[in-house]
């Protein structure tokens, strides 16, 4: 039997670092279990719901827009997904994998070919093979065809931080002067489109299946270099797009470039989650237009929502004893933090996400529990040495991928779920649905608000066949093993890359200031600066990994 009812989930994808690798897990098993769905209705003894389900929209910042970019391209192919216990998905199959587990790795980051290539201060990690990762995830394997849960056109918009801005302009009631009053925006975002059939909205770069790797998807993989592009650590990016782009937009008024402004438009680009680390309200316009809580978000008439993937979620971290210095360089670092912190305050969007009535956002964070079911100190490896430490070994980057998987598999079970009264399960008889009801982890059927606050019975947005569903346990042999990471060699590279870097600083960037003192400077670099630089930075990560030596030790009950 037919179901015209439908739910539109939009995508949205945090800054995560090396955790993109718990990300990408999530979105390979989000992608398996919309396509077992669909195959399933398909069955003639399926008995379950069959309401469409619809992704019109992704956004990302930071690794949360590369991922988001790998996602898309997946959209198009078949996709073979990653299991505990076994590594044999081959790179052309996954490129969420590939890219995220195997490709990128710290004795990438501490190479030179950067160096090699142009000698200048530009990042203090080599960024080369990041670009080789992200042209080589636009190459999949096998034909592409139009997922039936894709939307058409499918938004993506990657947010960066742009160095140069966009001017506005206001006239403001009750100068006398002509005049405007000005400001410049550099929170922005590179909007595509991958359009099958239908046309791309305006302001949206096309991306057109059939030109995939050419057209413009190598656009695509730039802009997800620069959501990226963490500041000093990774190579900022250069991007260009038609100053149209700005212009008759439903959210914002046009800019003012003064007499002419530059077409194309170029800029400097550095992490999107600098300034805007979970683009909620990008996928929340897109799905909503300009309603911030719009009708069908409650119980009974919920149609759409935001789903935010987030590895590190934002904690209260506040810290009564801290010191209030008036020092210069403490205060610059407390400017910096506080900066990108007011940045991404958005008290109104989470406040919402809070509300136990309202269906309109979720969200999935790293869980894991010891096996007596208590939660784990530590939910994901990458999380030492401030979201980088998944780089330095590969077992850290496939367990964070595994456990997004696992924990993408109970948040459909248990949380992306409706009151039974919801409209998009119409269509099922009582029977059904006592049949569909989701449960706790206790096996006590899960209850649910409406708008009203009365508690329902809950059924799945997406529903997963018994296979789907049964649950995929993390081996020992798939758990971090911090003690594989090679210090040794690591060491060695940070000493050659400072070496590398302060020669160029001596000679490119400081050599008109130094004069006579250039070689003095050499020599001090060589024989005392470099190793003790080098010895602050291992320390540094050597107390970073340490919290991976109890990663299985119990934490909140």
């Amino acid at each position: 039997m037919a179901n015209n009812a439908e739910f539109q989930l939009g995508l949205v994808m945090a800054g995560a670092i090396s955790a993109g690798a718990y990300t990408a897990g999530v979105m390979d098993f989000l992608i398996e279990a919309l396509d077992g769905y669909y195959a399933a209705r398909e069955h003639a003894d399926w008995n379950g719901p069959r309401h469409n389900v619809k992704v019109p929209v992704l956004a990302g910042a930071s690794a949360g827009g590369m991922t988001s970019a790998i996602s898309a391209v997946h959209f198009m192919h078949r996709m073979d997904h990653q299991r505990p216990g076994s590594d044999a998905t081959s790179p052309e199959r996954n490129r969420l994998y590939d890219s995220w587990v195997r490709q990128i790795d710290i004795d990438k980051l501490l190479g030179r070919r950067d160096l090699a290539r142009r000698r200048a201060l530009v990042s203090a990690l080599d960024s080369t093979a990041l670009w080789e990762i992200a042209s080589g995830s636009l190459d999949m394997a096998g034909e592409r065809f139009k997922r039936p849960w894709v939307a058409d056109p499918l938004a993506i918009f990657l947010t960066v931080a742009n160095l140069r801005g966009v001017p506005y302009g206001f006239k403001l009631f009750g100068t006398g002067s002509a005049d405007s009053y000005g400001m410049t925006n550099h929170m922005d975002a590179m909007r595509f489109a991958v359009t099958w059939n239908a046309a791309a909205p305006d302001g949206f770069r096309p991306l057109l299946p059939d030109d995939c790797p050419n057209g413009h998807w190598p656009d695509l993989a730039r802009a997800a270099l620069a959501t990226g592009a963490f500041p000093v650590g990774l190579s900022p990016q250069v991007l260009s797009r038609p100053l149209a782009d700005y212009f008759d937009r439903p959210d914002r008024r046009d800019p003012d470039f003064g007499s002419a402004g530059p077409d194309p438009y170029e800029f400097v680009s550095v992490d999107g989650g600098l300034m805007n680390n979970e683009p909620l309200e990008l996928a929340r316009r897109h799905l909503f237009g300009d309603n911030e809580l719009p009708d069908d978000s409650g119980g009974e008439s919920a149609q759409r929502a935001v789903v935010m993937i987030d590895p590190f979620p934002n904690r209260i971290d506040f810290d009564p004893d801290a010191e209030n210095s008036d020092l210069l360089l403490p205060v610059l670092l407390k400017m910096f933090d506080a900066l990108v912190n007011q940045a991404r305050f958005k008290p109104e969007e989470l406040a919402l996400a809070e509300s136990s009535d309202n269906y309109s956002r979720f969200i999935i964070s790293p869980s894991r529990r010891t096996a007596g079911g208590r939660q784990t100190r530590h939910a994901i490896a990458s999380s030492t040495l401030g979201g980088f430490g998944g780089f330095f070994q590969e077992s850290f980057r496939r367990h964070d991928y595994l456990l997004g998987r696992k924990n993408c598999r109970s948040f459909l079970r248990r949380y992306l779920a409706l009151p039974q009264t919801n409209r998009l399960f119409d269509a099922m008889t009582a029977e059904q649905k006592t049949a569909w009801h989701v449960r706790d982890r206790n096996g006590e059927v899960r209850r649910v608000p409406d708008s009203k606050g009365e508690l329902h019975a809950a059924l799945p947005v997406i529903p997963m066949t018994a296979e789907l569903a049964e649950e995929e346990p993390i081996p020992e042999q798939d758990r971090p093993q911090p003690q594989r990471v090679a210090l040794e060699r690591i060491e060695l590279q940070v000493r050659e890359r400072i070496a590398a870097l302060g020669g160029i600083a001596i000679d490119e960037e400081l050599g008109q200031f130094l004069g006579l003192f250039r070689l003095p400077a050499k020599l001090v670099l060589h024989f005392s600066l470099k190793d003790r630089l080098t010895r602050k930075v291992m320390t540094k990560i050597t107390g970073g990994l340490a919290p991976l030596r109890d990663f299985d030790q119990p934490g909140q009950p």
